[in-house]
């Protein structure tokens, strides 16, 4: 895979994503990774696979990292995925299982889109809550928030002098309290309807959203009723956006690379230079 490695809102990224070739994308300090449509080799160090659905695009080489991770002795693999995938995905492992005559042991962890809540994973520092939404795609779908657990001042001492503050936590006030943060999130593929749907999105520090078309010859239109999203759709919505920075993928591939990063670069303020176009590519591939 030609991958390109950048820092976005403080968190490493790299990978590709090319419609109906393949998603995999790396966040390598959380040892984890969104889809994994193909598993080129930098992934197979990664513990913690967010699966979106089960487009083969999407879900293809996770028989693969299974079986490198226990080829090169590293613990089981831990797979995030919504209760109405399992059933189908265990299949798949278990027909793996049965071609490859290994154990390829994994970890399957439920997550529920309708969970307000979110789950702890083993596999991240306690700090991170990771929570699902349900994303707008032609098959059923869903995104991932990662919240972080942070603490501020309560609203009724903001503005106090600093010496006060000081005081009153000398007297056993608490004057702090804990929030959850939104630091990451994860669309899949997904109709732009989501962005209003789940308003967190739009403040996150780091977005990760596909735009699959970016020209006339497929219109917005075309985009929404396969279930994804054009680059229209956004430039329609740019003032809404507040993320610190947006990461835009899952490229048709009938754009090449660059004619991709032109279109997303034409994006106005307040995207622009703080949107970048994930160009990574798997081999053979376009």
């Amino acid at each position: 895979m030609d991958s390109i490695s950048m820092n976005l809102a403080n968190f490493p990224v790299c990978g590709a994503s090319i419609g109906s070739y393949g998603t995999c994308i790396e966040l390598p300090s959380l040892s984890l990774a969104f889809d994994i449509g193909r598993c080129p080799e930098s992934v197979v160090n990664l513990k913690t696979v967010l699966i979106t659905h089960g487009h083969i695009d999407h879900v293809g080489g996770v028989a693969h990292h299974c079986a490198r991770r226990q080829l090169k002795g590293l613990t089981p693999p831990t797979y995030v995925m919504e209760r109405g995938l399992v059933e189908r995905f265990q299949a798949f492992m278990e027909a793996a299982r049965a071609l490859d005559g290994s154990r390829m042991l994994c970890n399957i962890v439920e997550i529920d889109p309708e969970d307000a809540v979110g789950i702890k994973l083993p596999t991240l520092p306690d700090r991170y809550t990771l929570r699902a939404f349900r994303s707008h795609h032609s098959r059923p779908t869903i995104g991932y928030i990662l919240l972080e657990e942070r603490k501020r001042l309560r609203v009724e001492f903001q503005g106090r002098d600093g010496r006060k503050l000081l005081e009153l936590k000398k007297e056993g006030v608490e004057i702090m309290e804990e929030f959850d943060h939104p630091v990451l999130a994860f669309t899949g593929d997904t109709r732009p309807s989501v962005l209003e749907s789940v308003p967190d999105l739009l403040r996150t520090d780091l977005l990760i959203m596909e735009i699959t078309f970016i020209d006339q010859e497929i219109t917005p239109r075309d985009a929404w009723e396969t279930g994804h999203t054009h680059l229209e759709h956004i430039r329609a919505m740019v003032g809404l956006f507040t993320n610190k920075a947006v990461l835009f993928t899952h490229r048709s591939a009938r754009y090449t690379p660059a004619e991709y990063r032109e279109a997303i670069e034409s994006l106005p303020e307040p995207l622009a230079g703080k949107c970048k176009a994930l160009l990574g590519r798997f081999h053979p591939g376009p």
